[in-house]
């Protein structure tokens, strides 16, 4: 008798334990979360988000399937390839967005990779040239890295490539 009350008053604690935990829980995922909801509507290029960057001056970087866009907290303003900018981006697919050690902004598209120019608000486009292969950047770009000694790693549909941190 001893034995089974024992056991039961174990049963009891560990029940009681358990259903503490489920409230616990329960209470933490039932924390709520204030949030903003941002769209086109609100000036987006596009809804479909491939990636966000934040910068040293607290502006988000917004890489779309329709251009890159910069916000500041209030408003949206918005990077696109114009064919008769050679300071626009190479492409308005943005596949990458990576800050370096230098704070350069570097933006991997689906037709190469472009750097941003702060002082100026444009880009310098990395694109492939015809028989200069050693020096160029091939076309989708599908990863940035840097490295130890800040150079920048750029992996494509055509292979890696180096840029060197001068």
């Amino acid at each position: 008798m001893k034995n089974l009350l024992t056991k039961s008053l174990l049963l009891i604690i560990i029940n009681l334990f358990f259903t503490a935990a489920s409230t616990q829980t329960l209470k933490t995922t039932e924390e709520s979360y204030q949030y903003r909801h941002f769209s086109t509507k609100d000036g987006l290029p596009s809804n479909t988000i491939f990636n966000v960057l934040q910068d040293e001056h607290n502006l988000a970087w917004i890489g779309t399937d329709d251009g890159l866009a910069r916000f500041d907290g209030n408003s949206f303003k918005v990077y696109k390839h114009n064919p008769y900018d050679s300071n626009s981006l190479s492409s308005n697919y943005i596949t990458n967005l990576v800050k370096d050690s230098k704070n350069r902004l570097w933006v991997g598209t689906d037709y190469g990779v472009d750097m941003y120019d702060e002082v100026h608000d444009n880009f310098k486009i990395f694109i492939p040239k015809k028989g200069k292969a050693e020096s160029s950047i091939a076309a989708k770009c599908s990863q940035i890295a840097e490295d130890d000694d800040h150079n920048i790693w750029i992996g494509t549909n055509d292979g890696l490539y180096i840029i060197d941190a001068d």
